[in-house]
């Protein structure tokens, strides 16, 4: 029977019969990854977050711009035309 340590992640084979562990394999040890391996992704994911703040803003922009655009053209008419 394969049981699997919630803890460790380390593989356990038990016989059924005795219940006694039989093999023990443990668990490989992730890589730790390099200090400059790790700013590179915190770097990354900085441009990610400006590149989306940038955009976002730009898209507020836009829409601020249309409505005064809007608003101006509705103040320029012709009060009489409105009215209809």
């Amino acid at each position: 029977m394969k049981i699997v340590c919630p803890v460790c992640k380390s593989i356990l084979w038990v016989d059924r019969e005795t219940e006694q562990v039989v093999k023990v394999e443990r668990h490989k040890a992730k890589k730790k990854a390099s200090l400059d391996e790790l700013l590179g992704k915190e770097i990354k994911k900085k441009e990610l977050v400006d590149e989306t703040l940038k955009a976002a803003f730009d898209i507020s922009q836009k829409k601020k711009q249309e409505a005064k655009s809007k608003f101006e053209e509705l103040i320029s008419k012709d009060p009489e035309e409105l009215d209809d």
